[in-house]
């Protein structure tokens, strides 16, 4: 006898999605190249891999400010000094994870005049 299914009948019955379906194809095929958002084209490199592991084995399973945390800001500022020779202040740089969701909420702090999208990829 199989076990109790714990999805909704409904549910169950929903057609799969045709983005998964082409990622199904795609994973199977190894003469098509993905265009698929947010999928790179190689491996994790080592270091940052191994610094997730640490992060999540010290607790860091939390979410964050939308900003990024004060460590990273800070990280990033630093490294914008040294790469770009340009004084950014901590509290001017801001972490997300698409340019869109940058540019909304910088209209909406008054920092619009510095936020750009090309900003963004540097």
């Amino acid at each position: 006898m199989p076990g109790k299914s714990f999805i909704a009948r409904h549910v169950a019955a929903l057609p799969k999605s045709g983005i998964r379906k082409f990622f199904d194809i795609v994973a199977q095929r190894k003469d098509v190249v993905s265009l698929g958002v947010g999928e790179p084209d190689f491996d994790t490199p080592w270091h940052i891999a191994r610094a997730a592991v640490t992060c999540l084995e010290d607790g860091g399973t939390h979410y964050t400010s939308n900003l990024g945390t004060p460590e990273l800001r800070q990280a990033i500022a630093r490294y914008l000094a040294r790469r770009f020779d340009a004084a950014v202040p901590s509290l001017r740089v801001y972490c997300c994870i698409q340019s869109q969701h940058m540019e909304r909420d910088s209209r909406a702090s008054g920092h619009a005049d510095g936020c750009t999208k090309e900003a963004c990829r540097t």
